[in-house]
């Protein structure tokens, strides 16, 4: 692991937004699309979002070709809350505002719940310290001692934190919530199942805990969901849901999704609730793109360009598209793992155009 090293970020002035919503990311981990869509292979894994899209259709918008940046979290992750490329310059990175600080420019109080554990890769110092979200909790902030999936926690427990933050947030104060998934993380776990022997577990085995782990992430997800809708603020709210990257169960591909280029491991759930205030070409513009080549780099960029947010001068170059304008049907995009931020054994990268993909492994 390279690390991401002591951040220096450009400061950020205060402004005020054009819009002002409530924003909450669901971020999912290790979650393919394959596994968790409406249209999905398990459609049992996730009866309660897609109920959810169901009964919102007229306001959500789910991108059938959404792509992962990167098949590893410690490279992916710090895409996503950037807005830059996995193969950005780590210079670059430790520039770069992150997402919780655009939104505290715009007046917004900001939150990260996490079942994730952060001590590894910087992540600590990186993300979470002084200029950290207004209130944070990782695994390592909860008084249990069940550990999970690479020393996660209960996903409830982020849950549970959330919903505390939003009783105790005023109904007038615009917030960013980001809650942050674990129970898909290899080799998966739900109450349900017994926490694995991650020496023992076949392939086959890890996928069928996932699928319990999947249908317990959409029951996590629509309590949070469900307190939205029941408090009112839904409707000013705009919602989120993505993953960092999927996973692959197949025999035929490389086992490790690290240099696992192969759409199971690349092609992750994503949509975006918007609130009912939003203007009609807004709502249009988006949908537009449903099924643009888009990727969870775009969350960062969508949201500046929700809040009429331009780019300061002196940060790094965004490399997400805000999905509130056309994404061209030829667009680039590039998933790569090892660069500045983490480095392998084994390398290679998949570069999309528009629809067609070419796939570089790690032979070459």
């Amino acid at each position: 692991t390279a690390g991401l090293g002591t951040p220096d970020r450009v400061a950020l002035k205060s402004y005020t937004p054009r819009h002002r919503p409530n924003v909450v990311i669901l971020l999912h981990e290790s979650l393919g699309a394959a596994q968790w869509s409406p249209w999905s292979e398990h459609p049992e894994a996730s009866p309660n979002i897609s109920g959810f899209i169901n009964r919102h259709t007229e306001h959500t918008v789910w991108f059938e070709h959404a792509t992962a940046g990167a098949g590893a979290t410690d490279v992916s992750v710090p895409s996503i809350l950037t807005g830059l490329s996995t193969n950005a310059a780590g210079d670059d990175y430790r520039r770069a505002p992150l997402i919780w600080h655009q939104a505290r420019a715009a007046g917004y109080v900001t939150a990260l719940f996490s079942a994730q554990n952060f001590e590894w890769a910087g992540f600590e110092t990186f993300f979470l310290g002084k200029e950290g979200p207004d209130q944070v909790k990782t695994a390592s902030g909860y008084s249990v001692s069940e550990r999970f999936n690479d020393g996660g926690v209960d996903d409830a427990l982020a849950v549970d934190a959330a919903l505390e933050f939003l009783k105790s947030t005023p109904s007038d104060q615009p917030f960013l919530l980001i809650v942050h998934f674990n129970s898909t993380h290899w080799p998966c776990w739900a109450p349900s199942l017994k926490a694995a022997d991650t020496h023992a577990v076949t392939r086959a085995e890890t996928a069928t805990r996932c699928v319990h782990a999947a249908k317990y992430v959409d029951s996590q997800s629509m309590r949070l969901l469900s307190a939205l809708e029941e408090s009112r603020r839904l409707e000013n709210s705009m919602v989120v849901l993505s993953a960092d990257h999927g996973v692959d169960f197949g025999t035929d591909h490389p086992v490790d999704r690290a240099v696992n280029f192969y759409e199971a491991v690349l092609n992750i759930p994503f949509f975006v609730h918007l609130p009912r205030t939003i203007a009609p070409d807004l709502k249009r513009a988006m949908r537009a793109n449903r099924t643009a080549r888009v990727g969870n780099v775009d969350i960062y960029a969508t949201l500046m360009d929700l809040w009429g947010r331009s780019e300061e001068s002196n940060r790094p170059a965004l490399s997400g598209r805000s999905l509130f304008r056309p994404i061209k049907a030829d667009r680039r995009l590039v998933s790569v793992n090892t660069g500045d931020l983490r480095s392998w054994s084994s390398e290679g990268f998949a570069l999309y155009a528009g629809h067609k993909k070419l796939i570089v492994d790690e032979q070459g």
